[in-house]
């Protein structure tokens, strides 16, 4: 068994095309059913605090995987949201890795986001409503599949001027003003990751607009105004969202539905524990194929176990 630590993730490179080709695959054999994926268990122990324990398994990869991903106020380096993820053979039980989660997490949130903006997206306009590590791999994937003409961010304390340091080539433009972003735009991601109330009004919505709320806040007034709603997992957000058009595999697999002309379109991709395993799963390869990490016996047991 190895233990990867954040750095040790850092420093394998993976390329964000090999990201966005696993999640394609593993979104595309959870639309055949051919995963096994329960709902997350949420606890908060306090006001803007969570953990949330997300398990699954992937038989096509012999894998199975238990995230734990927190938010809890920065300290340090630390980032707001972390966590950490166990990986195990699905054959044997035996576990395979420790690892660090934070990398593994803003990755794949990214890249489904940047997924669905491929797929459903009118013209190369975006709009970032939050800008931390999640909105960064948004926009780094999106440069790979659908890159931008032009990029408008909110201005939100120092975060607009890192976001453009992060970001030197790209033609970004900031506002003071949500409103004035969402009339003006046709694909916004929000990726704020708290907000006491909706920020979003109804009548600020217009045709082609896609909504990607990444932490599914902020939208919860116009949700009965939009002509589609997609999701990653139906079963995770049916509780508050009793109809839908498509997940988003269907979409990746089917084509279907797909946009019409005007509509109005939103994403609540909840973010599901088979995108956090396929990362895992690269990551996990490249620890193997590079000899990285360090290594641990946790498998082994005495010939005759008893307590």
């Amino acid at each position: 068994m190895i233990i990867l630590n954040h750095n040790d993730i850092i420093n394998m490179h993976i390329p964000l095309k090999e990201c966005i080709s696993i999640l394609s695959y593993v979104l595309a054999l959870h639309a055949e059913k051919h995963v096994l994926l329960e709902k997350k268990i949420s606890l908060s122990p306090k006001t803007g605090t969570f953990f949330n324990t997300m398990p699954c398994a992937i038989p096509a990869l012999g894998l199975f995987a238990t995230k734990v991903i927190n938010r809890f106020p920065k300290e340090n380096n630390r980032p707001g949201i972390f966590g950490h993820l166990l990986l195990y053979d699905i054959n044997n039980g035996n576990l395979l890795a420790i690892m660090d989660a934070t990398w593994l997490t803003a990755i794949r949130t990214g890249c489904i986001a940047a997924i669905t903006a491929k797929h459903l997206s009118v013209g190369n306009d975006f709009a970032f409503i939050g800008l931390g590590n999640t909105a960064i791999a948004t926009l780094q994937v999106l440069s790979l599949i659908k890159p931008a003409e032009k990029i408008t961010i909110l201005e939100y304390k120092d975060g607009h001027n890192r976001f453009k340091e992060k970001f030197p080539l790209h033609n970004i433009q900031t506002s003071t003003s949500i409103e004035e972003i969402i009339r003006t735009n046709n694909t916004i991601f929000t990726s704020t990751t708290f907000a006491e109330t909706p920020f979003v009004q109804p009548d600020w919505l217009h045709d082609n607009i896609l909504a990607v709320p990444i932490h599914t806040r902020g939208w919860q007034l116009c949700d009965k105004y939009f002509d589609q709603v997609i999701t990653d997992d139906y079963n995770h957000i049916k509780h508050f969202m009793p109809e839908i058009s498509a997940e988003l595999g269907d979409i990746i697999v089917r084509n279907k539905p797909g946009r019409m002309d005007n509509e109005k379109i939103i994403a609540y991709n909840i973010g599901i524990a088979i995108d956090d395993l396929a990362i895992a799963y690269l990551i996990y390869n490249y620890a193997i194929k590079h000899n990285i990490g360090q290594q641990i016996d946790l498998n082994s047991y005495p010939d005759s176990y008893i307590i």
